[in-house]
């Protein structure tokens, strides 16, 4: 997000996933080490929880849409190999 001149917005990313907190920012000219220029994580102590992550049955948000499970709801249900089967 570019903000001034020559200012972005940087996203801190402690758990190196690639996404960081919208609430945990700095501005900066360039990407400093540890942040990321994209926001959008809900969880930025996991790395296997971003947006766009793949929802497991676990009882968390690991995709961070704001819902827990859904996919497990709609009676989806997530194989070994990675894909999903419908019940």
């Amino acid at each position: 997000v570019l903000i001034g001149e020559g200012q972005m917005k940087y996203y801190r990313d402690k758990d190196k996933d690639g996404f960081g907190l919208d609430t945990d920012f700095i501005m900066a000219g360039v990407l400093p080490a540890g942040y990321s220029e994209i926001g959008g994580d809900c969880n930025d102590e996991k790395s296997d929880i971003f947006p766009g992550a793949i929802e497991l049955n676990d009882n968390i948000d690991n995709d961070c849409d704001g819902m827990v499970d859904e996919d497990f709801a709609l009676g989806l249900e997530e194989s070994v190999a990675g894909g999903f089967n419908i019940h």
